[in-house]
């Protein structure tokens, strides 16, 4: 994940709001929380 950079980060977030946005939908980044975050909501997925 540390090899990822903020550009990626910035790149998802802007596909996600395009992609809603051509759908009709409203799409907004609550915000990013970071790599500790992501490795429990996978490993909870996991489960």
């Amino acid at each position: 994940m540390n090899d990822l950079g903020k550009e990626f980060c910035e790149e998802r977030e802007e596909f996600f709001v395009n992609y809603h946005k051509l759908s009709g939908q409203e799409y907004r980044v609550l915000g990013v929380r970071g790599q500790d975050q992501a490795r429990k909501l996978v490993k909870s997925g996991m489960r």
